[in-house]
């Protein structure tokens, strides 16, 4: 698992990182079903207190203190279905973990309580189907990205759960989704979509209504490559995950591309620096992070998670001070410690987005070959193995 810190002194397992947001890389955890330990970690969280949260596909959750030591863990109610995929903070300061599978929500207190679930399977407004993603806005209000027979995003009252929006549906139009992944909310309110199978990332307005549209397939700087999560920073730069490219980009606040960061590798270090600066990850990245970090917001810093397939994570530690401004493509640091979480899948190797790539489990991606003996539907389909 891979995580990071602001003023983290180095350590001899700290690889380098060329980076203008970021000044160094972490590794702590490995692959393993111990305490500090990871099967596939698939999402995370951090608590007001900025402890860290994870869940592998396992089905358990890990609480990690800010310095990476192992607090506490428990397993989900369920995972015969399949296994949990999709983490935030709520207002109340509840860990927010979705089980798509289950089609349901469930909200832990960061002592592992269950508090709060809630949920049913439809396709009518207010039910869920295989929901993928969660985020909360600073009302409360929660949102819950789906796909499958639905491609859509719905949000919920922060009291009494109460569908309260609705909007999307399958398609390459502005506004429509082609396996919509990961979101988040930004301080104005606005909801970011990461529409992974059309290579792009939406933006809506609190109501629902389409606002902006960037990216496009391809390996370039500002092109994407099946972007599995979108986060926000408080000051609106957005990273964004991507699972064709192993790698995460960062966006600066009117969506121009600042800089990438990762790339396909067995070692997490850097490579090369073409088209940004790159930094190379163990073998099938799952999932990458940054979470806002209630008590670093005055500071004006940032700290990424990245974790790493079956390992843990990298943490990266940003350059202290401003960065400077270099006009269009310019790089500039995050004013947040975490930002906020930014999660997604990697792949064995570079590869076009038309070019077969395949998931953890084997499950189809956009009409992506699985390599498991059951078939599934191309873009459309997921079966129970994605677990």
């Amino acid at each position: 698992m891979v995580i990071s810190s602001p003023p983290a002194p180095r350590t001899p397992n700290s690889p380098d990182l060329h980076s203008r947001v970021f000044s160094h890389v972490e590794v702590i955890g490995a692959r393993g079903t111990g305490l500090g330990q990871f099967t596939k970690p698939r999402s995370l969280a951090l608590d007001r207190d900025d402890n860290l949260f994870v869940v592998d596909l396992t089905g358990r959750v890990q609480k990690f203190s800010p310095g990476g030591e192992v607090l506490s863990s428990w397993r989900m109610p369920e995972t015969d279905l399949g296994k949990p995929k999709g983490m935030c903070r709520d207002t109340n300061g509840n860990i927010v973990i979705v089980e798509p599978h289950y089609q349901r929500v469930n909200h832990f207190a960061p002592d592992g309580t269950l508090v709060e679930q809630w949920g049913a399977h439809g396709t009518n407004g207010g039910q869920l189907v295989l929901p993928r993603s969660v985020a909360a806005n600073r009302h409360g209000d929660i949102f819950v990205s789906e796909y499958t027979t639905v491609d859509r995003v719905q949000g919920f009252s922060a009291n009494g759960r109460k569908p309260i929006l609705l909007f999307g549906k399958p398609g390459t139009g502005n506004g429509e989704f082609n396996r919509a992944e990961g979101l988040d909310v930004d301080a104005q309110d606005r909801i970011y979509v990461a529409d992974s199978c059309n290579h792009r990332i939406q933006i809506f307005s609190r109501d629902g209504k389409w606002l902006k549209t960037y990216g496009k397939a391809g390996r370039g700087l500002g092109e994407l490559s099946y972007p599995f999560d979108v986060r926000v920073d408080r000051a609106g730069r957005q990273y964004v995950c991507e699972f064709g490219n192993s790698r995460i980009q960062v966006f600066g606040t009117n969506n121009e591309p600042l800089e990438i960061i990762g790339g396909p590798g067995e070692q997490a270090r850097t490579v090369q620096q073409p088209l940004g600066h790159r930094a190379r990850f163990a073998r099938q990245p799952v999932r990458r992070g940054c979470r806002e970090s209630s008590s670093a917001e005055a500071r004006g810093d940032a700290e990424a998670f990245l974790w790493n397939f079956g390992r843990a994570a990298n943490r990266l530690t940003p350059h202290p001070g401003p960065l400077p401004v270099e006009g269009r493509g310019s790089r500039v640091g995050c004013t947040s410690r975490f930002g906020r979480h930014c999660a997604a899948f990697g792949s064995f190797g570079p590869a076009l987005p038309d070019l077969p790539k395949r998931s953890e489990r084997g499950e189809t991606i956009c009409g992506i070959p699985n390599r498991s003996s059951r078939p599934l539907s191309p873009q459309r389909g997921e079966g129970r193995g994605e677990g």
